[in-house]
């Protein structure tokens, strides 16, 4: 067996270059990766890019929303037993939860006063065709006309039908139910005026025991007095104003959100706030689904980029409201347009500002854009 002796030197020289080639290569290339990677810095503006990103896109896919929104809860989310259904007579909006609609109606479907309105035409035009009749005497006539009204009340049904109103707000259209009183009534009304319940998403209960200073007061945001006021939930606030122009107006009033307290702290009355206070409703029990413009803590929610997209979002919004109220055509729909569209400009005003703070080296938070707990225009 041939025995191993020592290296020729030539052979230990060679090897000792090699390793220390491999060595000074290896180096070099961790060197250029640690420049290509920019260090903790660079790694940090490469994950703020991604999570830019990530917001564009969902901001994209936000304002391709066709703004079918529940007229109850004002959301748009839907499920597989909670589908939104459209009354063909009104094109109003409702979840199946929010107006008692145990099933998708394979045909049409029309909502409490469509129907109402649909079957009172039915039973006056019977009325005419009793008057019409030659061959009847009068006391004949107005025999069978009693049964026909006999026949319609008794499925509370109004002849001629009450004109489309509600009795706690301005607003014409919208989910409309029957009061104890024979009136009729948002749901929405009659979740959030205080006095006021719903029975069965079927009937608002309470109308009668409203307080009146609620007729007397104006609302501030439209400056209509018709119609119920709400008070904002904050002791130090005298801000008063209907359901439908807060909502409108994006404050305090998410069903939602004051569910989930209520299963929280057993409180069974809903809370509404004004735009200084709207985010009072959520310091007690914020859910981890809570929208990230009521988490105050966010990491991004100083940003310009998620300010910006805020605003764009509001701005969808007020849009698909302003739609709305046009077709309203009345005096306390122009008021609150009017002032959703003043909001609209300061919201492109402050965009503007955003924008330019984007464009520009970073030198601090953007003038007039206030950071920390929510800017008053989102």
């Amino acid at each position: 067996m041939e025995s191993l002796g020592p290296l020729p030197a030539v052979s230990v020289s060679g090897v000792v270059s090699k390793l220390i080639k491999n060595k000074i290569r290896a180096f070099k290339e961790a060197k250029r990766a640690k420049r290509a990677a920019g260090g903790p810095q660079q790694q940090q503006l490469q994950q703020q890019l991604q999570q830019q990103r990530k917001l564009w896109v969902q901001l994209y896919e936000d304002l391709q929303d066709d703004g079918i929104r529940c007229d109850v809860c004002a959301n748009s989310d839907t499920a597989a037993d909670d589908a939104i259904v459209l009354c063909d007579g009104c094109d109003v909006a409702v979840h199946q939860s929010c107006y008692s609609i145990p099933q998708v109606p394979e045909g049409e479907w029309f909502c409490e006063f469509c129907k109402t309105q649909k079957a009172a035409k039915v039973h006056f035009k019977q009325l005419q065709l009793i008057l019409q009749k030659p061959h009847k005497t009068l006391q004949q006539k107005q025999a069978e006309a009693a049964a026909v009204l006999q026949q319609a009340e008794s499925n509370n049904i109004d002849v001629p039908c009450l004109p489309r109103a509600c009795v706690l707000c301005p607003r014409r259209s919208g989910a409309l139910i029957r009061t104890t009183e024979g009136l009729w009534s948002h749901v929405s009304c009659g979740l959030w005026v205080p006095e006021c319940w719903v029975l069965g998403c079927r009937e608002v209960c309470g109308v009668s025991f409203i307080n009146s200073f609620r007729f007397s007061i104006c609302c501030c945001l439209c400056g209509v007095k018709q119609g119920a006021k709400l008070c904002c939930s904050h002791p130090k606030c005298a801000a008063a104003f209907h359901p439908v122009c807060a909502l409108f107006a994006g404050f305090g009033l998410n069903l939602t959100d004051q569910i989930n307290i209520q299963r929280k702290n057993n409180d069974v009355t809903f809370h509404a706030f004004c735009l200084r206070h709207r985010l009072c409703s959520h310091t007690r029990a914020a859910p981890t689904e809570t929208p990230l413009e009521f988490r105050v803590d966010s990491p991004d929610f100083s940003s310009p980029l998620y300010q910006g997209a805020m605003l764009m979002r509001r701005n969808r919004d007020i849009a698909l409201h302003v739609a709305q109220l046009q077709r309203e055509d009345s005096l306390w729909a122009s008021r609150l347009s009017a002032y959703l569209l003043r909001e609209m400009d300061d919201n492109i005003r402050c965009l503007r500002i955003l924008w330019g703070h984007l464009e520009g080296p970073p030198r601090g938070p953007p003038k007039g854009v206030p950071r920390g707990a929510g800017a008053p225009w989102l």
